[in-house]
């Protein structure tokens, strides 16, 4: 590991990319192209290297690059000529991806929600293979837990910016002497049980 620090700033990324239209949403209804949005947010990549990375072949990826990259998600943060073929380096185009409120109920249609899950679910399966347990902080999974929270409406954006606060801190700047964890962070309203 390098010991050299650097900031998403570093690479010219927006603090968020709001996703505003349905044609967005569904470019990421894709295990692998929210694999490559995970992977580009931390530090620019070329194709070669995401197909190092993730261990897919680079022909697979040049399909999905070009789509997050015609949606903005993504863009061309360096050029240079390797053998006479251009190669290009690519990053997010934000250091974090929301949706649109006004998309709410596009996006459990879309079939991103579902793409983000099986993604995040093949990873969870291949941390726990780890002999180290769950919650070690020399584990691959340090955290696996669901809990009841219990909020108003009106306390509902107090928490939201809680949390926000305090991941923060561990979320500013990449640090290549550090382990990246991978959070998935869902809240949602429990459905009130049936009276009858």
């Amino acid at each position: 590991m390098s010991s050299r620090s650097a900031s998403p700033a570093d690479f010219g990324q927006d603090e968020q990319f709001v996703i505003k239209d349905v044609a967005t949403l569904k470019v990421l209804a894709d295990p692998l192209r929210i694999q490559l949005l995970s992977e580009l947010t931390v530090a620019p990549r070329t194709v070669k290297a995401l197909a190092a990375q993730i261990g897919v072949p680079q022909t697979r990826l040049y399909y999905h690059i070009k789509l997050l990259e015609r949606h903005g998600i993504i863009r061309v943060v360096a050029r240079r000529m390797v053998s006479g073929i251009e190669e290009r380096s690519y990053q997010t185009t934000a250091k974090s991806t929301i949706v649109s409120p006004t998309l709410g109920a596009e996006l459990a249609r879309s079939g991103a929600v579902k793409a983000m899950f099986d993604l995040f679910a093949a990873q969870m399966e291949v941390a726990l293979s780890d002999a180290v347990p769950v919650g070690d902080p020399h584990s691959a999974v340090i955290a696996l837990s669901t809990m009841p929270v219990f909020l108003t409406p009106d306390e509902v954006p107090a928490f939201q910016e809680a949390l926000q606060q305090f991941v923060k801190p561990y979320t500013e700047e990449t640090r290549w002497d550090r382990n990246e964890y991978e959070f998935l962070i869902a809240g949602y309203r429990k459905a009130e049980p049936d009276a009858s």
